[in-house]
Formats: structure tokens, C-alpha cells, sequence
């Protein structure tokens, strides 16, 4: 079976793309009384695979001309995916309310282009959300702060880390946790960029995500520890009246299929939580980057188990595909006697744009059950 989805997967989407393209430049050869679309073959072929590749392929690019063409084809990508959404709707209103082809033509760009602007700009302003999880064995309330999904990068920078900081410390919490991604390329990955991490005063407990590893983890984590933030690789600590169980980003077992998982050693999340010593009768937060291995979680004792990794699909229509690949694709959820929170995110992967979604970060409200 993870064979099967290891291929079929990269070929649905793969096969998306080109239906897209062939679509799209019928579609526009059509609006634009072209007497063949095969310009538009050519024009849509050509930007479809630039932006692929360079969505792909220059990720991890440092150089200033590299960020620039980057960030343009980000935007591109998500511009796109509007077109194609907003040429497809259209098409079906006209299957009902006769419009000339001119007309069908300039809507699909206009409004592909306004909700464009519209996730771009939504994608910076991000949300304070508030959940309040009781806990069995808790003594006194505390206020924790769920961070998760950064993403610095070619778009996300110091100065977004900065706002997230800064709105998290008026808040006041006791401790915050953060469950990966706090990189996602390596033209971001300076110390200087860690600034907002300066004179912590609260418990800062950081566990890994995918884009960590493709971006370079060892040197994050170094990175973050220089700045007093406490790391957890499959491991459990101490905090107040709390067990911390911190996970590598890792499959929740063996049979299980994810393409983002990255622990090299073939752990996962049932393997990791057999060997750690755990005390099932203290109050244990779990911090892992995907909300995956819920059953192994919940038998090992644990009360809240954090995550993001999802970013609930973080524009329309992706959000629909979301929900069917995530079992927890945002918000809290009960898992027997556990809670699931999962973050959708501050920063964005791919398009800066967020349409459907929105940036997140959680106060966690930790009261005795």
C-alpha cells in the first residue's frame, strides 16, 4: 500500500497539472478568438513548468536574484491555481446563463487575480485563537503558547518571527511549545533571524519539522539551543507538574505511508513511545509535527498531544484535499481519553497565500480536570 501511494500520489497530481494546462489553454484560446489555441498551449505549458520548477528546484537557493524569482513564482503558482478554479466555475455557470467568451475570459483573470491579492494579504495577518484543554492530575492552571509552522524562508522573515513573538509574549504565558517548521530554506537560515528568540525568560520547547530536516535540522537545532530554547529528539522531560514528550517528525508506525516523514533512523511514533520511560499517571503533553500516531500516543498516557504539519490545507481548494488526506486536520479533537490540537499554522509552504484558512497561533489554557 505505501508503495501504491508513493506512486499514485506525485502521478494524480502530475495529472492535474497537465488536464490543467490543456484546459486552460482551450479554454483561453476560446475567450480570446484565437483561430488555434496551440499559442496557448505553448504560453500555459511553459509557465506551468517554470514555476514547478522553480517552486521545486530553487527552494534552497540563497541568492538574492534566486529569492526574487522565487518569490514571483510563488505567487504565480497560487495565481494559477485561481485561474484554472475560477475558468472551471465559470464554465459551469455558462452551462446555465449564456455569457460572451470575452467576457468569460476577463472574469476568470479578475477574479483569479482578486483572490490572489486577497490571500496574499490575509496570509500576514495572523490570529490569536484561544482553547482550554482540563487536565487529569493538574493542580493549578497554566497558560501555555502553541506555536507551530513558521516557515522563514524566501517569504516568511525575522520581522514576521518578530510579530509572532512579540504577540505571543504579551500574552504572558508560562511556557510555549513549538512543533516544527520553523525553517523551510536555506536563504533564511542566519542567526540573526533568531533575534526574537533574544532574553527568553519562559520555557521554549521546540521539537522538529519536515522542512527543518530538508533545510538543515542539526544546524537549526544548534542554532536555537545558542538561544536558550530547549530541544526534544525522542525524548521526555520534566516541566512543572508536566511530562514533555518531544518527537522527531517520524510515520506513526510501520505500515503507515507519509512522504513529508523524515526521521532517517526508522523510528516512528509507536516504536519511540514503547522505549521511553513514561509515568502513564502524570499529566504528559506530546509534541509532534504531524497529528499522526494518535492510538500509540493515547496508550502511552498522554493528555494533550500537539501538532501542525497540516496548515488545514491552507488555500481553497486544498482545503477539501485536507480534510480527506488528515484523519486531524485542524483545531481540537478527542481521541479517547486525549486531546488532539492541531495548529494551522503561522507562516505558509508554497503560494504565500492563505484563502480558507489563516495564520494561527493558540493560547492553551491548561486547567485541572
Amino acid at each position: 500500500m505505501k508503495a501504491f501511494l508513493s506512486i499514485a500520489l506525485p502521478v494524480f497530481f502530475l495529472s492535474l497539472f497537465v488536464f490543467a494546462t490543456i484546459y486552460m489553454s482551450r479554454r483561453f484560446g476560446w475567450y480570446f478568438g484565437a483561430s488555434s489555441p496551440k499559442g496557448y498551449y505553448w504560453f500555459f505549458s511553459l509557465l506551468v513548468i517554470i514555476v514547478l520548477f522553480i517552486n521545486l528546484g530553487l527552494t534552497m537557493a540563497t541568492s538574492g536574484f534566486a529569492h526574487i524569482v522565487y518569490m514571483i513564482s510563488g505567487v504565480l503558482l497560487g495565481l494559477l491555481t485561481y485561474l484554472f478554479f475560477f475558468t472551471l466555475l465559470i464554465d459551469l455557470i455558462g452551462l446555465f446563463v449564456k455569457v460572451k467568451p470575452l467576457y468569460s475570459g476577463i472574469a476568470s483573470i479578475g477574479l483569479a487575480t482578486l483572490v490572489t491579492a486577497y490571500g496574499l494579504i490575509h496570509a500576514g495577518n495572523i490570529r490569536m485563537t484561544s482553547i482550554d484543554v482540563p487536565i487529569q492530575g493538574l493542580t493549578r492552571p497554566v497558560k501555555a503558547m502553541h506555536l507551530s509552522d513558521i516557515h522563514m524562508g524566501h517569504y516568511w522573515s525575522k520581522a514576521f518571527f518578530q510579530q509572532v513573538m512579540d504577540l505571543t509574549n504579551k500574552q504572558n504565558p508560562e511556557v510555549i511549545f513549538f512543533t516544527g517548521d520553523l525553517f523551510d530554506s536555506r536563504y533564511a537560515l542566519k542567526d540573526s533571524n533568531l533575534d526574537p528568540l533574544n532574553n527568553l525568560d519562559i520555557p521554549f520547547f521546540f521539537v522538529e519539522g519536515n522542512h527543518d530536516v530538508y533545510t538543515g535540522v542539526e544546524e537549526i537545532k544548534e542554532m536555537v539551543r545558542r538561544k536558550g530554547v530547549i530541544v526534544l529528539e525522542n525524548e521526555t522531560t520534566s516541566w512543572g507538574e508536566f511530562q514533555i514528550i518531544g518527537l522527531n517528525h517520524m510515520l506513526a508506525d510501520d505500515e503507515a505511508f507519509d512522504m513529508h516523514a523524515t526521521d532517517e533512523a526508522g523510528e516512528t511514533v509507536k516504536s519511540v513511545l514503547e522505549k521511553l520511560d513514561t509515568d502513564p499517571d502524570k499529566p504528559t503533553i506530546l509534541l509532534h509535527h504531524s497529528p499522526d500516531g494518535d492510538q500509540y500516543a493515547e496508550k502511552a498516557g498522554v493528555d494533550l498531544f500537539l501538532a501542525g504539519h497540516t496548515h488545514g490545507g491552507q488555500m481553497f481548494p486544498g482545503t477539501l484535499f485536507a480534510e480527506a488526506l488528515f484523519k486531524y486536520n485542524r483545531g481540537i479533537h478527542d481521541f479517547k481519553s486525549m486531546k488532539i490540537f492541531v495548529s494551522l499554522g503561522a507562516g505558509t509552504f508554497g503560494p504565500p497565500l492563505r484563502v480558507g484558512t489563516f495564520s494561527e497561533i493558540t493560547i492553551v489554557n491548561l486547567i485541572p480536570k
